[in-house]
């Protein structure tokens, strides 16, 4: 089930990337096409080292869990195996579990963006060219990601785009609102929510920089 998603996102990929070259230039280095993310709900720390070792060279890998020492845990356990798969490893919220395990980046939610990233965060990012993902549900959010002089994010993660079970019963943007968001994101848009093989086809033509995804590298018949 991977590779059938991945083969499908890296075809995708390629034509958005087209679409993006007829663009403004990107000065940063560009996000990776696919991107797999861990929940507290639907996985654990089994599930996330089979699926860690199944993802394609070049895939980001973002480390999300409610629980402090769990999500700590999983970065200590991911990141060798990261490393040497040439994975671009991402924590969400915790900047100590970043910067100890030298990760390649930091994902920030919606709310840690809106207070504005923390003055230790911003050096350590920009120390090694690190990469930044942002989580953005609406126009303020993705606007809120690229402000000159204080965040640019390489890549806003766009959610959720389709129908999902990391947030049922939430209204869908649809391909319509999202191709808007996208427009604004210039290239950094991520994709994510419901997206599988089947219903990438219903992004074609919208310029965005990756997709993401929780459910195609746990189990079967799970979109995320």
């Amino acid at each position: 089930m991977i590779n059938r998603f991945a083969r499908a996102v890296a075809a995708f990929a390629r034509k958005s990337r087209k679409l993006s070259a007829k663009g403004p230039r990107r000065k940063k280095h560009m996000a990776p096409p696919l991107w797999w993310l861990t929940d507290s709900d639907r996985m654990d720390a089994r599930s996330v080292a089979e699926a860690v070792v199944c993802l394609p060279p070049g895939s980001a890998v973002v480390i999300r869990h409610r629980d402090q020492k769990v999500r700590k845990k999983w970065v200590e356990d991911v990141a060798p195996v990261c490393r040497r798969r040439r994975l671009v490893l991402l924590v969400a919220e915790d900047i100590d579990a970043a910067i100890a395990h030298n990760c390649d980046g930091f994902h920030a939610p919606e709310t840690m963006v809106r207070k504005g990233l923390p003055c230790r965060l911003r050096l350590w990012l920009k120390s090694k060219r690190r990469q930044l993902s942002v989580a953005a549900h609406d126009e303020r959010a993705v606007r809120g990601a690229r402000i000159p002089n204080v965040i640019e994010a390489d890549a806003v993660m766009i959610a959720p785009v389709l129908p999902t079970l990391s947030h049922p019963g939430r209204a869908a943007l649809g391909p319509i609102r999202f191709a808007r968001l996208a427009q604004l994101a210039r290239g950094r848009a991520v994709a994510l929510g419901g997206i599988d093989a089947r219903t990438l086809r219903r992004l074609n033509g919208i310029r965005i920089g990756g997709v993401a995804g929780i459910g195609f590298a746990v189990a079967r018949r799970q979109n995320d």
